[in-house]
């Protein structure tokens, strides 16, 4: 009797330990599983659950067991997306729009990164260390099962290097901006690396106004590509325009939107552009189950 008991403790401690269950009602398990490029489990693999909105701080992060299989809880229903991000692997998300039910996802098999390398530089070829980059295919690709790949974002290292993730033969368009400084763009990027050439800047001021003519404090400015900041409490914001050529930007607060194209001044002078706020449009309805 004393080696059956042994035994069976013996079994019990070798016994993975059960995930435990949502600690209420209102939360929603999500699971799924990480294959290496072999099509074998990938082991302590980074995942993280993330609302969709852009740049969202992780809810809840784990990292995949022996087998390669992750489990994540959401708070409640909503917009969310599962996001996988392995050293020298294309980053991928998994969106949930929306989450509504207990989800197992279908297995991710990771693929190696062909990195792309940036710098922005000005004449004498300096680096700016403070410049981002983005970037993205110029032919979209379908997610496969659910999962396609994270967005390509990238901060300047020390050295002012950027490096973005790249599909094995894929081309990328690219855009590049640093402070006090207008977005640069590249378009099918060939080989490993680029340099590319800062720009020439003439300040805009934008004012920004609501349907009431009223100043709008808080705006968000952005580029085609970036966010360049806020409006002040005189619904201001000075931008860095292009010289030799025109921007599109766009405004946006709770009082509602516009767009528009900046049109490069005469050198020397200098002129406000005043931007009125369209007002959002509601809508209403049911959600019946």
């Amino acid at each position: 009797m004393l080696l059956g008991g042994v035994v069976l403790v013996s079994l019990l401690a070798a016994a993975p330990a059960m995930p435990a269950p949502p600690a209420s009602a209102s939360e929603i398990e999500i699971t799924g599983r990480v294959l290496d490029a072999r099509g074998k489990a990938a082991v302590k693999v980074p995942v993280a659950l993330a609302t969709a909105q852009r740049d969202a701080a992780p809810l809840a992060e784990t990292v995949t067991d022996a087998e390669g299989r992750f489990r994540l809880i959401a708070p409640d229903v909503g917009m969310y997306e599962v996001r996988v991000a392995a050293p020298g692997m294309l980053p991928m998300n998994a969106p949930l729009h929306p989450l509504l039910v207990p989800v197992d996802l279908p297995p991710l098999r990771l693929e190696p990164s062909d990195p792309l390398r940036l710098r922005l530089v000005d004449g004498d070829r300096r680096p700016r260390v403070d410049a981002r980059a983005i970037g993205w295919p110029n032919l979209p690709a379908k997610p496969v099962d659910g999962w396609s790949i994270a967005p390509r974002a990238a901060a300047a290292d020390a050295e002012g290097s950027m490096v973005l993730p790249r599909r094995r033969g894929e081309s990328l368009d690219v855009a590049v901006i640093a402070s006090g400084l207008p977005e640069v763009q590249a378009r099918r990027v060939p080989g490993a690396a680029l340099d590319l050439r800062t720009e020439e800047t003439c300040p805009r001021v934008l004012r920004i106004r609501d349907g009431a003519g009223a100043p709008v404090a808080g705006a968000i400015v952005s580029s085609e590509r970036f966010v360049l900041g806020a409006t002040d409490a005189a619904g201001e914001l000075t931008v860095a325009a292009p010289c030799s050529h025109p921007f599109v930007v766009t405004a946006a607060s709770s009082s509602g939107a516009a767009r528009a194209r900046i049109e490069p001044l005469p050198p020397g002078q200098t002129a406000a552009l005043e931007l009125t706020l369209e007002p959002p449009q509601r809508f209403a309805g049911r959600v019946i189950d």
